[in-house]
């Protein structure tokens, strides 16, 4: 049992690391998103720097092809270690008879905790799809 618990807190600290680095990644690209979107704005206008409106629509879509696979990779790296935490969490519940919820497990739907999975993941593929789709409605109008 002691080596059980080494393996999951070994396993939560890079659960921790994973999450860390999910937020770091989706910190910047919301922070270079905003920055883009409001620096657009402003050439957008009328007389104003027409021709930086091609860069800074080429580069927020660049930024976004970048950013947001790297997100998802940092979230498919996280997955597979749920599938360990997941493990650990059966063996101690089979061995303790301690309730431990596997959130987004569709068995715990009487706790509400269902849906977990796909609203937590909703953001980090939703955002990049959006992004990307507005910059791409923009490059191709042309505005």
């Amino acid at each position: 049992m002691e080596q059980l618990i080494l393996v999951g807190e070994l396993n939560e600290t890079k659960i921790a690391h994973e999450i860390n680095l999910i937020g770091q990644r989706f910190g910047a690209f919301m922070t270079s998103q905003a920055f883009l979107f409001g620096a657009y704005a402003y050439v957008a206008a009328p007389d104003s720097a027409a021709h930086l409106r091609g860069v800074l629509m080429l580069l927020g879509l660049a930024i976004t092809f970048v950013m947001g696979p790297s997100i998802l990779a940092a979230k498919r790296v996280l997955t597979k270690l749920q599938i360990v935490r997941a493990e650990v969490e059966r063996v101690v519940r089979d061995k303790t008879g301690l309730p431990m919820p596997l959130l987004g497990d569709s068995a715990n739907r009487d706790m509400g905790l269902a849906s977990t999975i796909f609203w937590g993941n909703a953001t980090l593929w939703g955002v990049p799809l959006i992004t990307l789709a507005t910059w791409g409605l923009l490059f191709l109008r042309g505005k």
